[in-house]
């Protein structure tokens, strides 16, 4: 998919329960992308004061993610393709609820075409 081999493993914790983190090879958080990454973080949390995200490089990207799906934001434009380029190339969680519940809503919308055939 991004020309490099794509692992996936699962992630425990009690906060976040179960996700799946796609690995694609070896990465380091390049530093373009972090200083990208971070102008971005810091626009949010001075428009939002309660959110406050890591600065640790491993964690950042998925705790963003998760605050603004939690959140239902709406992100300035501008932003998109940067944030859509840095996590393309570093990867991010998966919940496997989100996940479980687009292959729910996949089966029924598709079943609903079946049963109106």
């Amino acid at each position: 998919m991004h020309g490099k081999t794509l692992n996936s493993a699962p992630l425990i914790s009690l906060t976040n329960g179960i996700e799946v983190r796609k690995i694609i090879g070896v990465y380091r958080f390049r530093e373009k992308d972090k200083v990208k990454f971070l102008r971005i973080k810091k626009k949010y949390e001075n428009r939002y004061p309660d959110m406050i995200i890591t600065e640790n490089p491993s964690m950042m990207i998925d705790e963003f993610r998760r605050e603004v799906a939690s959140r239902n934001l709406i992100l300035d434009e501008e932003d998109l393709p940067n944030l859509k380029d840095i996590i393309s190339i570093t990867g991010t969680s998966l919940d496997i609820r989100d996940l479980a519940k687009s292959i729910k809503e996949y089966v029924e919308k598709t079943a609903s075409l079946f049963n109106n055939a």
